[in-house]
């Protein structure tokens, strides 16, 4: 909603209570895809806020964290929508 309504700050609000909360959940350093999608949708509204080094730090985040859980090589939808972020 506060992406598409243009309120990216409170958008990013959101997404970092969100990861805060999951971080709390799985553990700080846990990688799993729940964590990962969370740092790929704040990769997205960096990106929209024109911050492509953030946007390009939470995707590359997102993106190892998804190869730790999926296997390096894997090819799976997930990595590849993070790839196509990071090609942007």
């Amino acid at each position: 909603y506060f992406r598409v309504t243009f309120d990216l700050q409170t958008a990013i609000k959101w997404h970092d209570a969100t990861l805060d909360m999951k971080r709390s959940v799985y553990g700080l350093d846990a990688a799993n895809t729940d964590i990962a999608s969370t740092l790929h949708n704040l990769g997205i509204v960096k990106y929209d806020l024109r911050d492509l080094q953030g946007a390009r730090e939470l995707y590359t985040q997102a993106l190892d964290m998804k190869r730790s859980v999926y296997g390096l090589d894997a090819a799976n939808t997930d990595i590849a929508s993070t790839l196509h972020n990071l090609g942007i």
